[in-house]
């Protein structure tokens, strides 16, 4: 069963959009990650998914306007009462927006920052060799990172985009990202491995269409 609520308040200086929603699985697949391998998939019995999304933009004059938004996702599988893995924690965007207050704007600039929380809630699966729930997952410190993204329009078909990710250069760590712990197998033993976000990244691009 599938539900979402969804609503969205809007005037000439404000947007407001926002949703509601909650998901929920029967006999669903859960695959365990160990390490580089994977253990026995297992069918839980009854599993959810549930959160929220909202965002609002606010015009603070007709070329500049701050916007803001929120996401979280809370899983869990009920036949073992513990939380799903891969789910991310609590994040936002906080930012200014400069654009072209024309109808059909020619470029507008953001620069904002992404807040991640950091995420305890860490996955477990019921893994069959060993009889009962077990951690897959550790905990992942929050951080902030901030962007500079812009783009230009130079026919009505084709603009120029481009923008810096991680503008301050942060090192920090996505929930979701790789990390593999210490292993030994036979007589080879592997170090935990972790694999962190990617430092300041500018880009540039060009978009046509027809």
């Amino acid at each position: 069963m599938n539900t979402a609520i969804g609503t969205h308040i809007g005037s000439w200086n404000r947007v407001l959009p926002g949703t509601v929603f909650c998901l929920t699985y029967q006999d669903n697949l859960v695959s365990p990650p160990i390490g580089a391998r994977l253990l026995q998939t297992i069918n839980t019995d009854y599993a959810t998914l549930a959160g929220v999304e909202a965002a609002g933009e606010v015009n603070v004059t007709p070329m500049l306007s701050t916007y803001g938004s929120i996401s979280y996702v809370d899983g869990r599988d009920h036949g073992i009462d513990r939380a799903l893995p891969q789910i991310s924690p609590l994040e936002g965007r906080i930012g200014l927006r400069w654009h072209d207050p024309a109808d059909q704007p020619q470029g507008g600039t953001d620069f904002g920052f992404r807040i991640v929380d950091n995420q305890d809630m860490v996955g477990f699966v019921h893994a069959v060799a060993v009889g009962g729930p077990v951690q897959v997952e550790t905990p992942t410190a929050g951080f902030m990172t901030a962007y500079l993204r812009g783009y230009y329009n130079i026919t009505e078909n084709m603009n120029v985009v481009g923008g810096i990710e991680n503008l301050f250069d942060r090192t920090y760590l996505e929930h979701l990202n790789l990390r593999l712990p210490d292993e030994t197998i036979g007589t080879t033993t592997f170090t935990n491995t972790t694999v962190y976000s990617p430092g300041i990244t500018p880009y540039i691009g060009v978009e046509w269409t027809h």
